[in-house]
């Protein structure tokens, strides 16, 4: 554990790198674009097997909103409240949440993978939004196909529509980081922590939100994004400031009642 006491530290951070770490996250990435060009292939029994061949909808249904914003805030809640030695480390939290959403949004939206439920288990009220859209937008290079489509360097493409924006999964992204995250507050849970994640991911393509390698490119992104911001030392920096500053005022508070 480090010394809170030392500039720019905080309890448990900054973690040194080391290349092991990469390892099982660099794999999940290199499966996932191994998979991609397979996806009109792969994508049916994956989605079968999670839907019908697993027991686990109630699994699923839950892990799937630990990405929201209630569940992060009431776990920096939670930090803040019950743990208050490792208040600091909510810095480096929210720093990985941003640095993974920015890196993942940037890539989901240049690659502009059709979502699974606007191309290949396109229904009728699908198909009727993207009608609607090539109605509005008629030199789109949008088509109506049940197959896999990217609009990566495709002229006129639409930028920043949801049903564009596939690969990779923020949703996982954001699971990993926290997985990451909590492993190091909380290691004895290390195993249920990414176990959630996993769900979380899994859960994405069981309800026709994404392909298998969308889920494990966002996470593995989001686990190797975790452990680079887990190395610096600038967000224990922040994070001594900020409870600095919120610990001031909140006595501060106290003593004027």
């Amino acid at each position: 554990m480090k010394d809170p006491s030392l500039p720019g530290s905080a309890p448990d951070f900054p973690r040194p790198l080391r290349a092991r770490q990469f390892v099982l996250p660099a794999a999940l990435l290199i499966v996932s674009l191994v998979m991609a060009p397979f996806a009109d292939s792969t994508y049916w029994p994956i989605y079968h097997f999670l839907k019908d061949g697993l027991p686990l909808d109630e699994f699923f249904s839950t892990t799937r909103q630990i990405t929201g914003v209630t569940m992060i805030g009431s776990l920096v809640v939670v930090i803040w409240l019950f743990d208050p030695s490792r208040r600091q480390t909510i810095a480096y939290l929210l720093v990985a949440l941003a640095m993974g959403g920015l890196t993942n949004g940037i890539i989901k939206h240049a690659a502009g993978r059709y979502r699974p439920e606007f191309s290949i288990s396109m229904d009728e009220p699908e198909r009727k939004r993207l009608e609607r859209f090539i109605a509005a937008h008629p030199d789109t290079p949008v088509r109506i196909e049940k197959r896999d489509q990217w609009l990566i360097g495709k002229p006129n493409r639409p930028y920043f529509r949801s049903e564009f924006i596939s690969f990779p999964s923020g949703h996982a992204n954001t699971a990993f980081i926290l997985a990451a995250f909590l492993a190091i507050l909380y290691a004895r849970g290390r195993a249920l922590w990414f176990l959630w994640a996993f769900g979380c991911a899994l859960a994405r393509v069981r309800y026709r939100r994404h392909f298998i390698e969308d889920v494990l490119a966002g996470g593995a992104l989001g686990w190797m994004i975790a452990l680079w911001v887990f190395s610096w030392r600038w967000p224990g920096w922040l994070g001594q400031r900020l409870e600095s500053i919120l610990t001031r005022n909140g006595r501060k508070d106290s003593q004027n009642e």
